[in-house]
């Protein structure tokens, strides 16, 4: 090209290489406002991508404002998922305020793989799951009612293809050896389809074993399920809400014993809860980020400012002998270019890197985290930033010092010190905004860190620091109470003898977790109330207080006499209080149903004396307060997959090797893979 036939951009060029040329002669200067503009850029960008993948991009459902999730809630407040049978209940009487609604079980199945056997989470759904959802197949198709009730059939997750199928592109039609069968693969998920979000594979109910079969049947179930709708176009949620309530009410009516009191409707919209409070903090996030990379902006501008007035006489000169204040400003101008351009990429490459880190190191810091990248709208906010940059350290200070009168500039020697009026005034207001700006830096930091040391203050109500937990999920073969016991306890006698291991315990549920089962209890002599009567259902073996470190508050723990003898129950401060507030609570007596699915004996009860009052425990996480707890020995009542505890002082990496070998040891078919977690993380 020959410039000389384009003379701007001739100026453009050499006012360019002139102003790298002073940067360069200056570095300590062009250091400082490149790192301080890379580092602001970049924790702006950072904060903008996780904005965009997190809230700005559309969920993979179609018209995903229609979709909601109901609850039944009881007088107190509580809340529960719908058990199969008031599903469909709900379902064929809100025909006019819903256009499809589909439910969806959870079970545990074997997968059987060349490694050996592993565990995988199948969600059993409806015949109008997917209908619902609305979301069409990355690959293959989804499951369609012409073969809903069919066990050989199931669509994958977008990660089960990547990791247990090696992203084939003969998956779909591939056979599987998944919960004892052969079952044939027909579609895959795409990557951000995660409903419910624990899902690796999808199948029909049909495919549900006896024994999910009878546990799903249960009309007092309320666990690992969830129930999604579609609103009809133009139907508000309030009024589903209200259709809902009025069925509700009729099914209090036609089953009394698990209706009683849950006459309240809830309708959680499908976006409340993939995002949950991700809008909150990211907004807190971004003010955050936004002030700091103003106060950054500022404190580069201040220094664009004393370096300009610095070439007040040069500027000056080149005003008095004709030259646009235009023309004049552009090589301070092309500096700040050249300078926010620097900060671009500094700030890129660390958004970049922040992001990176947060995606493989704290994944569910917030939801949708694995959406979150560095794409082309991303790209575009950073050049609208760096522009931004660049005009208010260039073209502000550029503009108060050429505005003053080149006579009097000259006149004074154009000294540091002979600042004009106008310029003075632009300096004291950046040191204004410096002071303002940090003084809200300071005063939100300080909440966030008093917040988080809050946060860290919270008593979980156990010791979990050297807790290491074992998920164990026998062979379909033991299914048999009298089996299920023989084996935990042999699993529990192996690891035990590990000179490594300090104490073992068993639990159906481990605290934090968010895991819950709650079952109805009766108080002798208090007539029952279904709405409020309930607990969660805890069953343990007889070591787990003391190697959980959960103080036993009046009376005494379990025992290991007590585990084929049982001699009541233990129960938490809630459930002491709530009950017994005026009077002992020791030897008061409970009726408790058991609550594990699937079993002949669901829902029979279990009668005895309260034996002691332990600490509360956060069942249901950090945030949430204790809810009303029940134990009681896991041989009355023994789950078919349980906890294990293992509390050590022995590095996490190099027990697990151990644990493992001792596990198989007992049982070869046991799956291990994913079984072990660190309890601290």
């Amino acid at each position: 090209m020959d410039l000389r036939s384009h003379p701007r951009s001739l100026i453009v060029f050499f006012t360019l290489r002139q102003a790298a040329r002073a940067l360069l002669r200056r570095p300590g200067y062009s250091l400082a406002a490149v790192l301080t503009l890379g580092i602001a850029i970049g924790a702006t960008t950072a904060v903008f991508s996780m904005v965009k993948g997190i809230l700005l991009n559309a969920l993979p459902y179609a018209e995903q404002n229609r979709l909601v999730l109901p609850y039944e809630v009881s007088r107190q407040g509580a809340a529960r998922a719908l058990s199969y049978p008031s599903f469909r209940d709900y379902q064929s009487g809100s025909e006019d305020v819903f256009e499809s609604m589909g439910y969806a079980y959870g079970r545990s199945q074997p997968f059987s793989t060349e490694q050996g056997p592993v565990r995988v989470l199948a969600a059993f759904v409806s015949e109008g799951f997917f209908a619902t959802l609305a979301t069409p197949s990355l690959k293959g198709r989804v499951l369609a009612g012409h073969h809903s009730d069919d066990g050989t059939t199931a669509v994958v997750s977008y990660d089960f293809w990547q990791r247990r199928m090696g992203g084939t592109d003969t998956a779909v039609g591939k056979s599987l050896q998944l919960g004892g069968r052969s079952v044939m693969v027909v579609g895959i998920m795409p990557p951000t389809f995660r409903f419910p979000s624990w899902a690796d594979v999808w199948m029909p109910l049909g495919a549900l074993s006896e024994a999910g079969r009878t546990a799903l049947e249960q009309r007092d179930r309320h666990a690992d399920a969830v129930a999604i709708g579609r609103l009809h176009p133009g139907v508000s949620k309030d009024r589903a809400r209200l259709v809902l309530t009025t069925l509700a009410e009729r099914q209090a009516e036609a089953f009394p014993d698990v209706g009683t009191g849950w006459t309240l409707m809830r309708l959680d919209r499908m976006t409340e809860l993939i995002l949950g409070d991700a809008p909150r903090r990211l907004a807190v996030f971004s003010v955050a980020v936004l002030l700091a990379f103003v106060l950054a902006l500022v404190n580069v501008a201040s220094l664009t400012l004393t370096r300009a007035s610095q070439r007040a006489r040069e500027l000056a000169v080149r005003v008095a002998l004709g030259g646009s204040r235009a023309r004049v400003t552009l090589p301070l101008f092309a500096e700040s270019v050249i300078l926010a351009l620097g900060g671009a990429l500094v700030g890129g490459y660390l958004a970049l890197a922040g992001v990176q880190y947060l995606r493989s190191h704290a994944p569910t810091v917030l939801p949708r985290m694995d959406e979150v990248g560095m794409d082309l709208g991303v790209l575009s906010f950073v050049g609208a930033v760096s522009l931004a940059a660049a005009l208010v350290i260039g073209v502000l200070p550029a503009l108060s010092v050429t505005r003053q009168d080149p006579a009097s500039v000259l006149k004074s020697g154009g000294t540091p010190g002979s600042v004009g009026r106008r310029e003075s005034r632009l300096r004291h207001a950046f040191m204004g905004m410096e002071v303002a700006i940090a003084l809200t830096l300071t005063v939100t930091t300080g909440m966030v860190l008093k917040s988080v040391a809050k946060l860290e203050a919270i008593d979980p109500g156990f010791a979990w620091e050297d807790l290491v937990t074992v998920q164990i999920d026998p062979p379909e073969r033991y299914r048999e109470p009298d089996d299920l016991v023989a084996l935990y306890q042999r699993l529990q006698t192996a690891v035990s003898e590990l000179p490594v291991v300090d104490a073992v315990a068993l639990s159906n549920h481990l605290p934090v977790r968010g895991s819950w089962m709650p079952t109805r209890i009766a108080v002798d002599g208090r007539a029952p109330d279904p709405s409020s009567d309930q607990a969660l259902f805890r069953t343990v073996s007889p070591e787990y207080t003391e190697v959980m470190a959960i103080p036993v508050i009046r009376g005494r723990g379990f025992e290991p006499t007590d585990l084929y003898d049982a001699p009541g129950f233990l129960v938490n401060e809630v459930l002491a209080d709530r009950y017994w507030a005026d009077r002992d609570p020791i030897g008061q007596r409970l009726e408790v149903a058991k609550a594990v699915q699937g079993r002949e004996d669901f829902g029979e009860t279990v009668q005895g004396p309260v034996i002691g009052v332990v600490g509360d425990v956060l069942h249901m996480g950090l945030d949430q307060p204790p809810v009303a707890e029940v134990y009681l020995m896991y041989t009355e009542s023994p789950p078919t997959w349980i906890s294990m505890v293992v509390r050590t002082s022995r590095p996490y990496g190099s027990l697990v090797p151990e644990l493992r070998q001792h596990l198989l040891a007992v049982e070869p078919e046991l799956p291990t893979e994913g079984a072990f977690a660190l309890y601290a993380d």
